[in-house]
């Protein structure tokens, strides 16, 4: 069982039925400042797999190539597939935490998590005592 905290990243998509037509800003201000903190109580859905995480790890939400949004996760919960054929479960995140800023691109994220290659369609887990997380924080700062 995972016990020391952890930094995550979690691939998104603007292909999502949700976010189509939708630009990055779009989804920070509609999806991450209204609908996953106040509609949906810090339930971010997910279809298939959710997360081997321990309470308190940094969520980096990555979109279109750079880092969007930040959460401090809280749990995960698993669905039984015959009664939600629709979703795996969700990710449940403390919804004060929620942070949108000016986009994160992977050569500056690089320059906080040093051992990040670039971003992938799979979740991402980095030690995080390995991740200028100092920084990071400030740079979250930025809009």
């Amino acid at each position: 069982m995972k016990t020391k905290n952890s930094v995550r990243i979690i691939p998104m998509s603007l292909e999502n039925e949700e976010f189509v037509g939708k630009t990055v800003e779009q989804v920070q201000n509609e999806f991450f400042l209204d609908t996953l903190p106040i509609k949906e109580s810090g339930w971010y859905y997910y279809d298939k797999s959710g997360l081997n995480s321990v309470q308190g790890d940094l969520l980096l939400f990555q979109m279109d190539n750079s880092i969007i949004a930040s959460a401090i996760y809280k749990d995960t919960i698993s669905f039984d597939k015959r009664a939600n054929a629709e979703n795996g479960g969700v990710i449940s995140v403390y919804t004060d935490s929620i942070k949108i800023f000016k986009p994160i691109t992977k050569e500056e994220l690089k320059t906080y998590i040093k051992s990040f290659n670039g971003f992938t369609q799979t979740k991402q887990i980095f030690d995080i005592d390995k991740v200028n997380i100092k920084d990071l924080f400030i740079r979250f700062m930025l809009k």
